[in-house]
């Protein structure tokens, strides 16, 4: 995955009468590549690799100046079970917080009830998480509705642990359409086979 970087500053006071804006403007731009691998055993197990920033671009404004967009891994294993799905995942950020490599290690379930209703739950080293969702679905189109509580770790082992706060929350909600062109009344395009695989599955038939 190759995805354009952008950073921008707002026009004041401070920019005005500083070199560094007039002589470049008030935005950097940059451009990041991503690759991620992911394996499915069985529909049971699955693992996954995500390299965010390989790259690790340069999005300064000036010639000289560094402020680089650092390289971040994440490796993750999750199991599919008929009640409880569990996951684990490692994230490792090339980015120094108090003089510490940012590493992140990340665990969490979660379980659907009568198929529309799931519950979520988890936790890092920085924070609590739960959360659920509702899924309704009407013909070839599923609404569902997810909320996520997140409340930070107020142990050591956090690098900066926040305090005197109740937490934060976060709702989306997202739709899926099964068959878009059926929805918008507009006839599906023909898949055509290359002509090799049409003739190997020709053969098989008369086969």
């Amino acid at each position: 995955n190759a995805k354009g970087l952008f950073a921008n500053f707002v026009e004041n006071e401070y920019t005005k009468i500083d070199p560094l804006f007039h002589n470049n403007g008030l935005m950097a731009k940059g451009f990041g590549i991503d690759l991620g691998l992911l394996l499915i055993a069985r529909d049971a197990f699955s693992f996954g690799l995500f390299a965010q920033n390989i790259n690790q671009p340069n999005i300064a404004l000036g010639e000289g100046e560094e402020s680089i967009v650092p390289l971040e891994l994440n490796a993750g294993v999750a199991f599919k079970s008929l009640k409880v799905n569990p996951s684990l995942d490692f994230t490792f950020r090339n980015d120094k917080v108090r003089d510490k490599r940012d590493i992140n290690v990340r665990f969490g379930m979660e379980t659907w009830l009568l198929n529309d209703i799931g519950l979520r739950a988890g936790a890092n080293l920085y924070e609590l998480t739960a959360g659920g969702s509702y899924s309704f679905r009407e013909k070839d189109v599923e609404l569902q509705l997810d909320y996520a509580f997140r409340y930070p770790m107020p142990f050591q082992f956090a690098q900066a642990p926040i305090t005197n706060t109740t937490g934060s929350h976060q709702f989306s909600l997202s739709l899926q359409f099964d068959n878009l062109f059926q929805l918008m009344g507009v006839k599906e395009p023909e898949k055509k086979l290359e002509p090799a695989l049409q003739e190997a599955l020709s053969y098989q038939k008369a086969g």
